[in-house]
Parts: structure tokens; sequence; C-alpha cells
């Protein structure tokens, strides 16, 4: 008699209440570190590589919302599909804490990408956002565009290789860079439909440089 998939049950049913306990005592942890010993752990929360899936989101954004303490979050390789993206948006919407999000290797696909973004349409503290590997294409462009001209968008660096932008999307990305001064790193390698030598990514690199020039001149001028 087989037993692998009773096993398998029973592992999901001990592993999912245990995930959840795991998420409240480092919710707990945070909020205990700053209200009473004022402190503010800096890279608290290295969760990547470990099959949090959609459900485990779910719970941990429960605790990013508008009282977080979280600064940086890596949550790469973790099995996110969409609804992890939906999950995340929702909770960066109240966020003003985070400022290095981690998601590569995951699989937010576009819809999850697209409501990603549109949650960090008004995020003022996102400023390292890496969605490397994560199958998005023309909807998360779109919703990337609307952020990047938001003036007052965070993002200095960002990490967008290997997704399925085409040259088109390249292009909208491009305009839309033109609106923000911020932005400093944008990385589009290894989409295969945005040649390398691609017009929009040559623009693209040429304002990145501006906007680093003008960075480093406005913290010589402070």
């Amino acid at each position: 008699m087989c037993l692998s998939a009773p096993l398998k049950c029973v592992c999901c049913r001990v592993a999912t209440p245990l995930f959840a306990c795991l998420i409240w005592w480092l919710g707990f942890l945070f909020l205990f570190l700053r209200v009473f010993v004022g402190v503010v752990p800096r890279n608290p929360a290295d969760l990547s590589h470990n099959k949090i899936t959609n459900h485990g989101v779910r719970l941990l954004s429960k605790i990013i919302g508008s009282k977080s303490v979280v600064m940086s979050l890596n949550l790469c390789d973790n099995q996110i599909h969409k609804d992890g993206g939906k999950y995340l948006g929702r909770a960066l919407k109240r966020n003003d804490s985070l400022i290095d999000l981690n998601l590569r290797l995951n699989r937010l696909d576009d819809e999850g990408g697209r409501m990603l973004f549109e949650g960090l349409r008004n995020n003022s503290s996102v400023t390292y956002l890496n969605v490397c590997s994560n199958a998005m294409r023309g909807e998360s462009a779109k919703a990337l565009a609307v952020c990047l001209a938001n003036p007052d968008s965070a993002l200095v660096s960002l990490d967008m290789s290997g997704n399925r932008l085409n040259e088109g999307d390249a292009e909208l990305i491009k305009d839309a860079l033109q609106e923000s001064v911020s932005l400093t790193a944008l990385d589009l390698r290894a989409n295969p439909d945005v040649p390398a030598t691609s017009d929009a990514l040559a623009e693209i690199l040429r304002t990145t440089r501006r906007n680093e020039l003008h960075q480093r001149k406005l913290a010589q001028e402070a």
C-alpha cells in the first residue's frame, strides 16, 4: 500500500499552521524590537527558497501593511503565483517601511506583475525591486510605466530581466522613464523579444545614467 499521498497530506496540514505561526511571531518580534528596544532590524526577512506559495504570502502580507517595520524582504524562489502578486500589491498600497523587495524566480505571470506594480503606484518607500524571471508581459509593463511616471516614485533599482517583454513594452517603459529622476538602474536583459541592439534599451541606459549623475550631484550639494 502506498503511503506517500496520506503522508504528504499530513505534512501539508502540519506545515501550514507552523508557517502561519512563524509569520505571526516574526511580526511580533519586529514590533517588539521597534517599540520596546528602539531597534529596527535592517535585513530581517530572508525567506528565500522556502516554497511559501500564495498562501504564505497572504499571511505575510498581513504584517507588511501600514504598521510594518520590515525594511527588507527576500521572497526569491518561493513558487509565488499571480494571487501572491495581488496580496503583495494590496500590502504595498499601505506600506511605508519596505525598502528592498526581492521576488526573483517566482511565477507571478503577467496578471500578478500588473497587480504588484499597481500596488506600487503610490508607494514611496520601495527603492530596490527584483522581479527577474516571473514571466511578465505587456500588462506588467503598462502598470510599471504608470509607476515610473509618478514623480514621487522611490524606485532606484529595478531588475526585470528574464521575463517575456517585447520591444513595444521596452518602448513604453522608455517613454515613462522620461518622467523619472530617481531610477538609476533598470535591467531588461534576457527578455527574448527585446533585441540587445534595441533603440529603446539604449535610450533607457542613457536616461538611467542621467539620473545617476543627477542623484550624485544632489548628494554632493546636500
